[in-house]
């Protein structure tokens, strides 16, 4: 599965919020620098889908805000 994620890094409160199918927006704590941010989105997103961490891979967007990512089900 394919999805869409706009994140928003250095907030005070997390969340993962579905704006439509395949479509999120998530906030995270931990502020973009040395891929922190990436690696926190890697663990809401594998902890929203129930899933390992492994298999969810950001395939585009690594330094941008909005991000592709593959989800391994």
């Amino acid at each position: 599965m394919i999805i869409k994620v706009k994140i928003f890094p250095g907030v005070k409160k997390e969340e993962v919020w579905e704006k439509s199918e395949g479509v999120f927006e998530i906030k995270v704590r931990e502020k973009a620098e040395h891929g922190r941010a990436n690696k926190r989105l890697k663990e809401l997103i594998s902890k929203h889908f129930k899933i390992s961490e492994k298999q969810v891979k950001i395939i585009s967007g690594l330094k941008r805000r909005n991000k592709t990512v593959s989800i391994m089900i």
